[in-house]
């Protein structure tokens, strides 16, 4: 198979990728596999060394202590921080250390590829390929993706996939891409987040023409499901607006309350004063009577 105009495809498809990868900067930097690996590629760093991005630093104590003999877990986590680190411009300048990175990252998976099960062989090679894809190399990558999705089913490799083949105006394998992807999915969340996800890929202004590829079934199932999602939505939608309703009504009769109350205590003071001043003899007395009105009445307005 062919990759279809790949020169054209480089930085679009890493603009999706980073996206498809998910992978955050907090994750990589929390993430404590275990495993090992080794260097294919000569590094000589310059004698003045800015302050190291942490994504370098993670990827020097991985490659330090785990990477001659990683296990795929361990080769994963490797290869999808260079990945992430590249993706967050570590290494704008300096694109021997992105090389370096990289070519370990790829050694890295090919150690630990026979350890493997199926879908982990899968993943890791599309993980294979985005690091391909890092350093350039967009037809390999192409060609790995592609490998990918011959050993199992896979949802990055099948996003690359169906993106390439899309731009490249050849519908039809996007297509049956979407359909055996969507086929190998089992968990309805990512079923249904997947149609939407070749729905968009199709770029189509209608419905039925984003679901061309879906078939009656799956289109019969997303649809419904689609109503599902909205009911729920709807009724928790409808749940928040009477929950704040009764807030709102709480919170009034809770000011109501505290006028009344204000008012009553304030009636309550000008009584008192009243009776203090009707035994009052003095104007001092009266001042006294006064002050411990003003006094009452402040307190009441607290």
């Amino acid at each position: 198979m062919q990759p279809p105009r790949f020169k054209a495809l480089i930085k679009p498809v890493r603009r999706v990728w980073a996206r498809v990868l998910g992978l955050s900067l907090a994750l990589a930097l929390a993430s404590s596999c275990s495993g090992g690996g080794g260097s294919t590629v000569a590094y000589n760093p310059s004698p003045a060394q800015p302050i190291k991005h942490g994504l370098l630093v993670r990827i020097d104590q991985l490659r330090a202590t785990h990477l001659p003999a990683p296990t795929p877990q361990l080769a994963r986590e490797f290869a999808e921080t260079v990945h992430t680190a590249f993706a967050d411009n570590a290494y704008a300048n300096d694109r021997p250390r992105l090389h370096k990175d990289a070519s370990d990252g790829i050694g890295a998976i090919d150690r630990a590829f026979t350890s493997a099960t199926g879908p982990d062989r899968a993943y890791l090679v599309a993980i294979r390929a985005v690091l391909l894809l890092d350093l350039g190399q967009a037809e390999d990558s192409f060609r790995e993706f592609a490998r990918s999705m011959s050993i199992a089913p896979n949802q990055l490799a099948a996003g690359y996939l169906i993106t390439s083949h899309v731009r490249a105006g050849d519908l039809p394998r996007a297509y049956e891409l979407c359909r055996r992807m969507a086929n190998a999915l089992r968990d309805p969340d990512a079923v249904y987040a997947f149609v939407g996800q070749c729905r968009t890929y199709t770029g189509a202004m209608t419905f039925e023409g984003s679901m061309e590829w879906a078939g009656p079934e799956l289109t019969t199932w997303y649809i419904n499901e689609t109503q599902r999602r909205k009911q729920l939505a709807d009724a928790e939608a409808d749940r928040r607006r009477q929950e704040a309703a009764m807030q709102e009504m709480q919170r009034a009769q809770m000011e109501r309350d505290r006028a009344i109350a204000k008012s009553m205590c304030t009636q309550s003071c000008s009584a008192r004063a009243r009776n203090c001043l009707n035994t009052c003899r003095t104007a001092a007395c009266e001042t006294s009577c006064s002050n411990e009105e003003t006094q009452c009445i402040w307190q009441c307005q607290r």
